[in-house]
């Protein structure tokens, strides 16, 4: 197996983890699932366009903004989980 290194917005890599530790699935399970959906086309942009993809990108960051707004616990997934270890 390869290791590779992503960067992306805080504000997402903390929803993914929250959502992650609530599911019960790593981050690595995601991304492996999520790279396979895109090798058998099974996702909802086509990288073939610039348009695509910048449309995808957009309405992305418009539901993340949405969903920052109806959170209503603004913690870290660290310290959702280590609440819960207590």
């Amino acid at each position: 197996m390869r290791r590779m290194t992503i960067t992306m917005p805080e504000d997402l890599h903390r929803q993914v983890k929250a959502k992650a530790a609530l599911d019960g699935i790593s981050i690595q399970e995601i991304t492996n699932k999520l790279y396979e959906a895109w090798l058998t086309d099974k996702v909802l942009f086509n990288t073939n366009t610039k348009q695509d993809f910048e449309t995808w990108l957009r309405k992305d960051k418009e539901l993340i903004a949405e969903i920052a707004k109806l959170s209503t616990d603004k913690r870290l997934a660290r310290e959702i989980l280590n609440e819960g270890r207590k």
